[in-house]
């Protein structure tokens, strides 16, 4: 019997075993695929991407997009553009690409064929930290402190001075074509006047990802994991899904909730000196509330779990829901841009 899909569009990243974010596995009734596909077409950093979708539930007409049919031992024929679905160690047929579901530990991402792809939480798992030494760690902890008071700029420049290669990169990411167009920054100063102090914020938690990771690692996994978080909660936060949260304060929780992941300590000892916000810690820290809930199901959403979706939100629109999907996709996609320069 082929899975039963939700309505509601859902996009998980599929991973290379190479550490490269590929592709997207959806997640979404048979109904509404072709103005799914359609809408992630429509954006320019996400309509080559391969998009991964039952052979069963394929609909007889062509849809848009790189559209790939996720096949296995029950498929026949084998339609033309076809993943193989490996469910056992058996391997698929011959030059067919191959696709492994729930990874969600290192052991079984490790274990991996050579270029297979894959979907799962291992990127949450703390030994798939990158590889890069981590002599920042003190300085960005520091920072994330001053992220959290809202702290003035000269504050932000005094850290800053403890690490010049931590500048280095802040001002790569900001000079990025994706952030800031023809105009480029020189100092930490003139990133400050060029963003404003709420978007160098924002730039200040990305880069405490994308810090620790060597310059041939591409787009770190951890970031992809924090930044869809973050961006999601955003967006859910703007639309009002998420009660009385602000979007800012929404997008700092993502970013924050997997800071444990990144450095290797338990979240409540990171979190523990920072001024947050009551219902952020609430989340992060027993995931209660209405934000807490949130980053539940996405936790459970990264393990391939899409039951908490079924009726949540209540009274949402469908397009408002694929707006938000694609959106948080596409905005992460961005992240390409500064983390490969």
């Amino acid at each position: 019997m082929p899975p039963k899909l939700p309505v509601r569009p859902l996009l998980e990243p599929v991973w290379c075993s190479d550490r490269r974010w590929v592709g997207l596995r959806l997640h979404v009734d048979p109904a509404v695929l072709p103005l799914t596909t359609e809408r992630i077409a429509g954006e320019y950093l996400l309509r080559d991407l391969p998009l991964l979708y039952p052979a069963g539930l394929l609909p007889p007409e062509p849809v848009a997009g790189n559209l790939l049919a996720l096949c296995n031992a029950q498929t026949e024929p084998l339609p033309p553009h076809a993943v193989w679905q490996a469910e056992s160690e058996q391997p698929g047929p011959a030059g067919m690409q191959q696709f492994v579901a729930d990874v969600h530990s290192l052991a079984a991402f490790s274990a991996l064929p050579a270029n297979a792809w894959c979907c799962g939480a291992w990127p949450t798992v703390a030994s798939a930290r990158g590889s890069k030494p981590q002599p920042t760690q003190p300085v960005l902890l520091e920072l994330l402190g001053l992220i959290a008071r809202d702290a003035d700029s000269q504050d932000l420049e005094a850290v800053f001075a403890k690490a010049p290669q931590l500048t280095v990169s802040m001002l790569k990411l900001v000079n990025s074509v994706a952030i800031s167009g023809n105009a480029k920054a020189g100092s930490l100063r003139q990133a400050i006047t060029l963003l404003g102090r709420r978007q160098l914020q924002r730039w200040l938690q990305l880069l405490m990802y994308a810090e620790q990771f060597g310059p041939g690692e591409a787009m770190p996994p951890l970031l992809v994991v924090a930044a869809l978080r973050a961006r999601r909660l955003e967006l859910w936060a703007g639309r009002g899904w998420l009660g009385s949260c602000a979007p800012d304060s929404a997008f700092f929780t993502g970013m924050l909730s997997c800071l444990d992941c990144l450095f290797g300590i338990p979240l409540a000892d990171l979190i523990a000196p920072l001024p947050l916000p009551e219902q952020v810690s609430r989340a992060l820290i027993d995931n209660s509330g209405e934000l807490g809930e949130a980053l539940t199901r996405l936790n459970r959403l990264e393990h391939g779990i899409t039951d908490d979706f079924t009726d949540w939100p209540g009274g949402s629109a469908w397009r408002d829901w694929l707006e938000c999907e694609v959106g948080a996709a596409f905005w992460t996609r961005q992240l390409f841009t500064m983390v490969a320069a």
